[in-house]
């Protein structure tokens, strides 16, 4: 057996799941505090009956805490441990997220600086085309199956959506307007996230990590990062005809 190999599978599981085992350990640990307070209550009970049975004075919340601390010191340091290993937890969790926001800007960085470079190179114009193309390579990872495209009762026309691949008929002066009052929400609340726009359009939503976990800001549009319209880029669609990937003008960012 290896004794070595197994150590350091636990080791890794250990780390890399730590928020979730001290939160565990937490929220047991305080349920199990309080079983232990009601079952110390009797004791603390029959202690503060001797004492008000062997004093003429009525007991003053100083006497009953002299005379139960004792009594209920292991659950509170039960009850205690317990809330340090769940705000320990809630710790390494905003450390994970600042380390993996850092890495994120640093490769939204770099994909910048490459963007710019090739633009240089190459022109904008063909830059665009790279992008458009790059844009199409969305329907090439989720090909059309008729049975699931959505129909939104807004027309006809077949389209893409970049951020989940689903397929949806609508048109676009009606993609447009539902932009209008997304941008309209963005101004007002100041963030909002991919799946704030997919509802906008009646596609279903995405998971948290992207769907509600990325944002675009309200300074983006203030700054053209975010323009007044989505983006069409039309390619091959079904049965001859054109399909159109739809997305907005800039990439959310994380929203830490």
């Amino acid at each position: 057996m290896d004794i070595r190999g197994i150590a350091k599978t636990i080791k890794r599981f250990t780390v890399k799941h730590s928020p979730e085992i001290l939160t565990a350990i937490g929220t047991v640990g305080l349920i199990a505090a309080g079983i232990m307070a009601v079952n110390e209550t009797p004791k603390a009970m029959d202690i503060l009956e001797s004492h008000a049975e062997n004093s003429e004075e009525e007991l003053t919340a100083k006497d009953k805490f002299k005379d139960c601390w004792k009594t209920y010191l292991p659950s509170v340091l039960l009850a205690t441990s317990s809330v340090a290993c769940i705000v320990f937890a809630r710790r390494i969790d905003a450390s994970r997220a600042a380390a993996w926001a850092t890495a994120y800007q640093m490769s939204e960085n770099a994909l910048v600086r490459l963007k710019d470079s090739v633009k240089e190179e190459l022109g904008e114009k063909k830059l665009q085309k790279i992008e458009d193309k790059a844009d199409l390579k969305v329907m090439e990872e989720h090909p059309i199956n008729p049975e699931e495209i959505i129909n939104t009762g807004d027309g006809d026309d077949l389209f893409c959506d970049y951020y989940s691949g689903r397929y949806f008929r609508s048109n676009p002066e009606a993609i447009k307007s539902r932009y209008n009052q997304f941008i309209s929400d963005l101004l007002k609340e100041d963030e909002m996230t991919p799946n704030d726009w997919l509802s906008k359009l009646d596609l279903p939503l995405l998971g948290d990590e992207i769907g509600d976990e990325m944002v675009f800001t309200s300074s983006m549009y203030q700054s053209g990062d975010l323009w007044n319209e989505p983006i069409f880029t039309y390619g091959p669609g079904y049965l001859d005809k054109p399909c159109a990937v739809v997305k907005l003008s800039c990439k959310p960012k994380m929203r830490y």
